[in-house]
């Protein structure tokens, strides 16, 4: 298991190591402030090594808190691994991928 780390950037955030169920909770919690005062957010997974159905679900809560917030989410570098989900999931259509 790497560290999941999530970082600040000019754009939005990042996120780097494990996106599982053991690990989404913190990094939903690390997050919300970030949406305040974007129009746009952008959410670079470049540095994602695992994800699971967990780390979906955060993408789809991310996006929600988005809309609550009138922000536009995209996701930066998806990995191969978490489209495949999305798609077996049917649910790759509601992802805006960069």
């Amino acid at each position: 298991m790497s560290e999941t780390v999530l970082r600040q950037t000019e754009t939005g955030f990042g996120v780097s190591g494990d996106m599982r169920f053991s690990t989404v909770t913190g990094l939903l919690n690390e997050s919300m402030a970030m949406f305040e005062g974007r129009q746009i957010l952008e959410v670079d997974l470049g540095a994602v090594d695992r994800v699971d159905s967990a780390g979906l679900a955060l993408l789809i809560e991310w996006m929600r808190r988005g809309m609550k917030n009138n922000t536009e989410v995209q996701f930066v570098s998806m990995p191969d691994q978490l489209k495949e989900i999305a798609r077996m999931s049917g649910l790759a259509t509601i992802l805006r991928s960069v």
